[in-house]
């Protein structure tokens, strides 16, 4: 006969399988959120760094709007004070340079004045908006191309008032 009120080994708590398949689906929930913010994360730190390469892009463009202030729309009259000052700005490094530069050569010494990074679409397109006044100015007898560079890159040079006289 066994004794009613002998000691009893304590019981642990049984886990379910219920229980085990909640907590194992909790923490792969984490888990995937946890990698979620992390990608999101990444995300916008690329997206910072495309804002703050294309507000230097708008810092290069105009000197008197900041980039946080984008115009409601664009104007014919903006973008011809635009190609100006980049003309401007183009003929004075020319004309600060001591050898013949090529349009790259022009566009970091722009970017380099403004402290201003621009990935390589950016680049690409001021350099042919640079090009493109250049030719204006080629035509004006306020620069001229002097030759070629590596990978054909066009060599310019700013004329002289006195070279200029003398062609006339």
């Amino acid at each position: 006969m066994s004794n009613a009120f002998a000691q009893s080994q304590p019981v642990a708590p049984a886990v379910d399988d219920a229980s085990h398949a909640i907590l194992s689906a909790l923490a792969d929930k984490h888990a995937e959120l946890a990698a979620r913010r992390s990608d999101l994360a990444r995300q916008v730190a690329a997206l910072d760094q495309e804002l703050t390469c294309l507000e230097g892009a708008i810092r290069l463009f105009s000197h008197s709007r900041p980039a946080s202030a984008p115009t409601a729309s664009p104007v014919s009259p903006r973008h011809a004070t635009e190609r100006s000052v980049i003309a401007d700005d183009a003929l004075r490094v020319l004309r600060e340079a001591s050898r013949p530069l090529s349009t790259s050569d022009i566009v970091r010494a722009l970017c380099a004045e403004r402290n201003v990074a621009l990935r390589p679409l950016e680049f690409r397109r001021l350099a042919v908006a640079v090009i493109s006044v250049l030719r204006l100015r080629e035509a004006r007898g306020l620069v001229e191309e002097v030759g070629r560079a590596r990978r054909n890159a066009v060599l310019w040079t700013a004329t002289s008032a006195h070279d200029r006289s003398r062609r006339r």
